[in-house]
């Protein structure tokens, strides 16, 4: 297998020329891109997904129950982290 690396700037027309080695092997090849960085219009699109989708899973989950400090035992707390089991 041979593998060329080359950095590439993608402009607005979205067309890309590479010119590979002399020693480059004819035949098929794969191309596989990969953007350094999302522009800030699909980065903020993806934000605004992600809060969404948190929202709606938010909206799902079943209310807690509220419970005061005088809900817990601290005796037993202490009881169990004493060490004397």
């Amino acid at each position: 297998m041979h593998a060329h690396k080359v950095r590439v700037s993608i402009s607005k027309s979205r067309e890309l020329l590479v010119r590979v080695p002399d020693d480059f092997p004819e035949g098929d090849a794969e191309l596989i891109l990969i953007a350094d960085a999302l522009s800030s219009a699909s980065g903020a699109a993806r934000a605004a997904r992600f809060r969404r989708a948190l929202e709606e899973l938010r909206a799902r989950l079943p209310v807690s129950p509220e419970l005061s400090d005088g809900a817990f035992d601290r005796g037993l707390l202490y009881e169990r982290g004493s060490g004397d089991e």
